[in-house]
């Protein structure tokens, strides 16, 4: 699943925010409906002056993603390629300190910018808008897995996210937020959750992603214990004890903070216990 915006009124934020500073990486999947406006991706803002933004430039020519800062005027790194309308994009933006910011398309066709900028106060993210004096540049489509790490990612790294690679399985001791954007706007790795504005919903549509792998030998614990025979595929914040042979025993499945019933997880047999996006 991923979550719908409408391109005139809804988005996603947190006052919680996942970093304040340079050095830090956001990366998310989009499908957008429309490769004529420029809209954005991901803001890491102080609300009016000062911005952090990955965005789906469709007013520009070429359609690229740009990663842009901005401070009194606007910095910007373009990638060197486009996007398709209706089509899944992985978009990635590397903002490595006040002198370099770096736009990926896809995991490559990347492009930095060298200006020297710094933005201050970082107090809000918001997803699929930004905010100068109201919020603007509202996003029209599909967007799913938005994550953000405390440092500068490298172009392997951009490559094999683009490729599918999941957040969790990525830099995992730097990523300081992750929202899937499954069913919900809960961060799967912090305390940063998503406030939805505007009544976003959701569509089974997701890009494909690789699930998070936990050894069967090791014990899960705070919200849940896992204890299973063989290697174990797993949604890494489900609520479940799993035995035996790839034998679930927790009814029902729920993960943190009491989030509806979880799908994600079935059991198959030859004891895997393998993630499904619901």
């Amino acid at each position: 699943m991923s979550v719908v915006l409408n391109g005139s009124s809804q988005y996603l934020d947190t006052h919680t925010v996942p970093v304040t500073a340079v050095p830090f990486t956001i990366s998310i999947w989009f499908k957008s409906d429309s490769n004529t406006a420029s809209q954005a991706l991901a803001c890491l803002e102080q609300g009016t002056s000062y911005f952090h933004l990955l965005q789906a430039a469709g007013a520009i020519a070429g359609d690229p993603v740009r990663a842009m800062i901005y401070a009194t005027t606007w910095s910007v790194a373009t990638t060197t390629t486009g996007y398709t309308a209706s089509t899944w994009t992985h978009a990635l933006g590397i903002f490595t300190s006040t002198t370099s910011r770096t736009a990926y398309i896809d995991g490559g066709d990347s492009n930095e910018n060298t200006d020297n900028k710094t933005a201050i106060n970082m107090a809000y993210f918001m997803v699929g808008a930004y905010k100068q004096s109201a919020p603007t540049g509202y996003f029209d489509g599909l967007l799913a897995e938005v994550a953000v790490w405390n440092k500068a990612l490298s172009s392997d790294n951009a490559v094999s996210l683009a490729g599918g690679a999941n957040p969790l399985l990525t830099e995992y001791a730097n990523l300081i937020a992750y929202w899937p954007l499954l069913n919900d706007a809960l961060d799967d790795k912090g305390t940063n959750n998503l406030t939805l504005v505007g009544t976003p919903t959701y569509d089974a549509d997701h890009p494909t992603i690789e699930p998070s792998y936990v050894d069967a030998a090791a014990t899960i614990t705070g919200v849940g214990s896992l204890t299973a025979a063989g290697e174990v595929m797993t949604y890494i914040d489900a609520i479940a004890t799993i035995t035996g042979a790839g034998s679930l025993t927790a009814t029902p499945l729920v993960s943190v903070a009491n989030r509806a019933t979880v799908e994600r997880l079935i059991a198959i047999g030859n004891n895997q216990v393998f993630y499904e996006d619901a």
